[in-house]
């Protein structure tokens, strides 16, 4: 493009061009959100997502154009919506720790974040990672979206103690 003479005919077709190929891009992306969006509102009654710091991930100039690519903010608010209009839940929960807390006896086992394998010495549970992570979400998602103590939903144990000392 840079190439082109800057008032040239040659030049305004190739800049329409391009908008036209960036415009069908942004289309497929949206029609796939959607897409994805409504197959979660029609297969569940209720999801909980962890609550993604994306300002604070796209600092990373590594990883910040497949995270701007992928649209994880769009989604989780197509979802959201998608959801709300049909009365059904959508929570976010906060992260922190749910990757080292087991989700088999909900014990915390601290590991670096190069450990993919959660390994329990309390109760030998041994699962991946991120589905340790997942499974902590979803039963953080449930106990606030059926209303067990939800003001404690997504903290950890030491907030929720200093939570409930103050009631």
């Amino acid at each position: 493009m840079y190439h082109l003479l800057k008032y040239s005919n040659r030049r305004r077709k190739k800049i329409k061009l391009l908008a036209k190929t960036h415009e069908h891009i942004v289309n497929q992306r949206r029609d796939w959100l959607h897409k994805l969006s409504r197959q979660y509102v029609d297969k569940y009654d209720m999801v909980a997502v962890e609550k993604l710091n994306i300002s604070g991930m796209v600092r990373n100039y590594h990883l910040a154009k497949s995270i701007q690519d992928s649209a994880w903010n769009a989604f989780t608010n197509l979802l959201a919506d998608k959801l709300k209009i049909l009365g059904r839940k959508f929570g976010q929960i906060n992260p922190h720790y749910t990757s080292q807390k087991c989700s088999g006896c909900g014990e915390l086992v601290p590991k670096s974040l190069s450990v993919r394998t959660h390994i329990c010495p309390h109760c030998n549970l041994i699962i991946g990672r991120d589905e340790n992570a997942a499974l902590n979400i979803l039963k953080l998602g449930r106990e606030s979206a059926f209303g067990e103590d939800t003001a404690l939903a997504g903290r950890t144990t030491r907030e929720a103690s200093r939570s409930l000392a103050k009631r």
